[in-house]
């Protein structure tokens, strides 16, 4: 979930409580119930929806940009932890999408730079087709107005979208 661009001092407590409650351990209970079951079959892999907010920080946005940070500290440590089971944690890193998240429609700028779902999903088949898919993986569109160039190191792989 998401919050509205709000000053620290601003903030509601409860309101960031439940945000993480969401973004944080819904990431963190379908990793350990899946890495269970996986455990056992000794293979699979665990497929975390994050953000491009897990990439830096933008002033108001600190609940969401931390939750971000946080779903892909879980995300690279389970990798670590997993790997010795055959099992797979991928991170997903999408821009801005075109959905409901931010309650009212988009307009035509914000929409210019938002992806589709289809296309998010689209792209993550293709990286799990890969014969060695990416274990981190940045969607955006080619106009999106972020530069990750800086904050990205060697393991995460930038796909583009093209008009």
């Amino acid at each position: 979930i998401w919050l509205p661009p709000t000053p620290i001092v601003d903030l509601d407590a409860q309101k960031v409580q439940t945000l993480f409650d969401v973004n944080v351990m819904g990431v963190f209970n379908g990793m350990q119930v899946a890495a269970q079951h996986m455990q056992r079959q000794q293979q699979g892999t665990i497929i975390n929806i994050v953000s491009t907010s897990a990439l830096g920080v933008r002033p108001l946005f600190a609940p969401y940009g931390a939750s971000k940070h946080a779903a892909k500290a879980l995300t690279h440590s389970a990798r670590q932890e997993l790997k010795e089971f055959n099992i797979h944690v991928q991170g997903i890193y999408p821009g801005k999408a075109n959905t409901s998240l931010f309650g009212a429609p988009i307009d035509q700028k914000t929409a210019e730079i938002s992806l589709l779902p289809e296309d998010i999903a689209k792209k993550i088949i293709e990286n799990l087709e890969r014969d060695t898919p990416f274990h981190d993986l940045i969607i955006t569109k080619e106009n999106y107005p972020y530069d990750f160039c800086e904050m990205i190191d060697g393991s995460f792989h930038h796909v583009v979208i093209e008009e």
